[in-house]
């Protein structure tokens, strides 16, 4: 017996394409308004924050966050900019435990564990976003665009 409304296999693109589609355009929006705060005012968010004198990296953070945004909003191929996002996360989570290790300051280790929360709620729609592109990519035969090399 088929249940209405309930897919009887998680196929790849339809609905579940889209709801990944419609998280990146969530997460481009988040980015750009934490990347904004963070490239305007980044005296205020290291202090707000608790990053000590760190407002350059923050900046700097910011700025990065905010090249991401046109193509988590607009791209064609949202999971590239879903993985470069991941990317810059666990960066911003790498250079925070070096931080948190070399001053007793309580912002990084939270940054820590937020920029990995971050990464692992996005998982899910990356995942979704590269699958598809891995199989709506008719002119190649190939997804990615790259060619096989054996």
């Amino acid at each position: 017996m088929t249940v209405l409304n309930k897919p009887r296999s998680p196929r790849i693109g339809g609905p579940h394409t889209e709801e990944a589609d419609r998280a990146a355009v969530r997460v481009g929006l988040i980015t750009l308004a934490i990347g904004a705060s963070l490239a305007v005012a980044p005296l205020k968010a290291a202090r707000d924050l608790r990053f000590g004198e760190h407002g350059g990296a923050l900046r700097a953070t910011g700025l990065l966050d905010m090249a991401l945004v046109p193509g988590l909003l607009f791209g064609g191929r949202k999971s590239r900019w879903m993985a470069a996002r991941a990317a810059l996360n666990l960066l911003f989570a790498a250079y925070c435990a070096y931080l948190a290790s070399k001053e007793p300051l309580k912002g990084p280790r939270i940054g820590v564990a937020a920029m990995i929360f971050a990464t692992m709620t996005d998982a899910p729609a990356l995942l979704k976003l590269r699958a598809h592109d891995r199989t709506s990519n008719p002119s190649t035969g190939h997804g990615s665009g790259w060619r096989r090399l054996s």
